[in-house]
């Protein structure tokens, strides 16, 4: 039968809730200052975006002068995840908050609140972590103050975008990105390189590719004394790790093939966790070597890259499905739209030019 759903209004400052239909009320809990989503000028819409199940809906509404703001309606008495953007006129991301396993009654108001933020991008380097406006459209608005963080290796943030996590040497540094704090540091293991963020935000997933491991960290506790890492051998050296739309597993990729290195012929392997039990399988043979890959989030179909070949392939079940040409790459990932690929330029020195590719999907794959 149809889906039951009522009326959403996101409440900008604290307010009475009106009396009639049930309503979902949204507080955005932002940060302060130029962090403030709000803030930005371009902001002149919302879209919210559910998903229950394999359904997904995304439905607009216009930013006026009132403090609340009517965006559509949402499912009632079953749980979904709702993600909320705030865009520009012509669709430029400025602003986002997530909330999962969200469940309304229709029987009474319901207030949540959603931590809402800028969209950065962070790189890690030697001496600081670069903070990148993700919705900056000019080059000298790009670059925000950097993060005071030396020999970090892997970044990754939480999916509601809350907390930023990077690895730098055995330590993994958690960051609140609401005002770029550092909370408690995470002790690791061993050297850390790269870190995941499972979907529900409940785990991180850490590479330690001297001891062969990968680390696993209940996000529940991170930033706090009490957190800790339980680690699991995977049979090879990990580089990336993905997760899957379920949240129930992650792929590591084992023993890819780093931009300089020679095309010998040794194939990459993957090895599955099983997140709730926290086991990991046998390392399985990918009959090639790689150099990233990615779970394409509208089928879980996996995507390699093939750097001996400068091809990129999809696979599902282990068995190629396609393949198409590609500039020379090392890394990649996927988002709803498109497939972004880093690689290097045609003639490049032999510094090397990192650029960025994007691959619509539908539009070759």
């Amino acid at each position: 039968g149809p889906m039951r759903g009522m009326a959403l209004l996101i409440v900008f400052f604290i307010s009475a809730g009106c009396g009639g239909e049930p309503q979902l009320f949204i507080d955005l809990e932002r940060p302060s200052g130029a962090l403030d989503p709000l803030k930005d000028k371009r902001l002149s819409k919302f879209s919210l975006r559910l998903v229950q199940g394999k359904q997904t809906t995304t439905q607009e509404a216009f930013r006026g002068g009132d403090t609340e703001l009517a965006v559509g309606t949402v499912p009632v008495d079953s749980p979904f995840d709702l993600r909320l953007a705030g865009r520009s006129a012509s669709g430029l991301m400025v602003g986002l908050g997530q909330v999962l396993d969200l469940t309304v009654s229709d029987s009474q108001i319901t207030r949540i609140s959603i931590k809402f933020r800028k969209p950065l991008g962070y790189v890690t380097g030697p001496n600081q972590v670069q903070t990148l406006d993700a919705a900056s459209t000019t080059s000298g608005q790009l670059e925000l103050n950097p993060l005071p963080i030396s020999g970090g290796t892997g970044v990754a943030a939480m999916r509601n975008g809350v907390v930023l996590l990077v690895t730098s040497g055995a330590t993994l540094v958690p960051i609140r990105t609401s005002d770029h704090t550092k909370l408690t540091p995470l002790k690791l293991s061993s050297t850390g390189s790269c870190v995941g963020v499972s979907r529900d935000n409940r785990r991180a997933l850490i590479c330690h590719p001297q001891a062969r491991t990968v680390g696993v960290v209940d996000l529940a506790a991170i930033g706090t004394p009490q957190a800790r890492e339980s680690t699991l051998s995977v049979g090879g050296t990990p580089s990336k790790v993905v997760f899957s739309r379920d949240r129930r597993r992650a792929l590591v990729l084992l023993n890819a093939k780093s931009p300089r290195a020679a095309c010998t012929g040794a194939s990459s392997q993957v090895v599955e966790v099983d997140l709730p039990s926290g086991k990991a399988s046998a390392p399985k043979s990918l009959g090639a070597p790689v150099a990233d890959i990615a779970l394409d989030p509208r089928d879980e179909s996996l995507l390699l890259v093939l750097p001996c070949k400068n091809k990129l392939r999809l696979s599902t079940n282990g068995v190629k499905v396609q393949e198409v040409d590609i500039p020379a790459t090392h890394d990649l990932a996927a988002s709803d739209q498109n497939f972004v690929l880093v690689g290097r330029a045609s003639g490049a020195t032999a510094k090397g030019q990192a650029v960025l590719f994007a691959l619509t999907k539908g539009s070759g794959l």
